[in-house]
């Protein structure tokens, strides 16, 4: 794992050559747009933050690390509750895998073609499917329909809202605006473990905890709906 970490690593050094040049041309690219009017490019984070557009869309930022890590933090108490081997659950991660890296992939040629503004406010959906999906039966089937729509919605969030921060907010301050973001993401990846393992401790069933974090899922469609309207607008 060391020798492939450190090839990776020298890979992305080969592909980065010219990145200083890219990186100017981008910038002058930004300050023509900027100057003719053309586009507001340069949200900075503190703007981002005065929006409440960004904390609409904070549930849907925080619901998929939450719901997932959780998810693969708990297999063998989800396969306890369900009368499963625990080796039937993690033995299905491949399905989850594929189908993240198929939808990741292919959800950028969308995004490219009808914006990320159009295809992320419903990337929630499908992991709201994924956990229903095992609240009425517990027969070993309904492992694979679970990881199929995680896999799909983890996908979509992936590529959708590293692309959606630039077309809100632009590329000059790009970092600065996702680096608040994905802390916001890490953060709510290590709450998914506890919340889930708190209601556990308190003898809370797993069928109860999917349709909560399920309800989730909806709320968070809801706000991030609203926020994306057309008619939305900074402020």
């Amino acid at each position: 794992m060391g020798l492939l970490v450190f090839s990776a690593i020298t890979l992305v050094l080969w592909l980065l050559k010219g990145h200083g040049l890219r990186h100017a041309q981008l910038e002058q690219t930004i300050k023509n747009q900027t100057a003719n009017g053309e586009t507001q490019t340069g949200y900075t984070r503190k703007q981002a933050l005065s929006e409440s557009r960004f904390y609409l869309m904070l549930p849907a930022m925080i619901a998929p690390s939450l719901i997932m890590t959780a998810m693969f933090f708990f297999p063998n108490e989800i396969a306890k509750s369900k009368g499963w081997s625990s080796l039937w659950v993690t033995g299905n991660y491949w399905l989850y895998s594929i189908v993240s890296v198929v939808t990741t992939i292919y959800s950028g040629t969308l995004i490219d073609r009808f914006t990320a503004r159009k295809i992320l406010p419903l990337f929630l959906i499908p992991l709201a499917i994924a956990l229903l999906a095992l609240v009425p039966s517990s027969h070993a089937f309904f492992v694979v329909p679970f990881m199929l729509f995680m896999g799909f919605s983890a996908g979509l969030y992936f590529t959708g809202f590293s692309a959606l921060w630039a077309e809100l907010y632009g590329a000059k301050n790009l970092g600065a605006i996702k680096s608040l973001t994905n802390s916001v993401m890490v953060f709510s990846s290590a709450m998914g473990p506890a919340l889930v393992g708190f209601l556990l401790s308190h003898d809370v069933a797993f069928e109860s905890i999917f349709i909560l974090l399920a309800s989730l899922c909806l709320f968070a469609t809801v706000m991030l709906v609203y926020a994306l309207r057309p008619t939305s607008s900074a402020g």
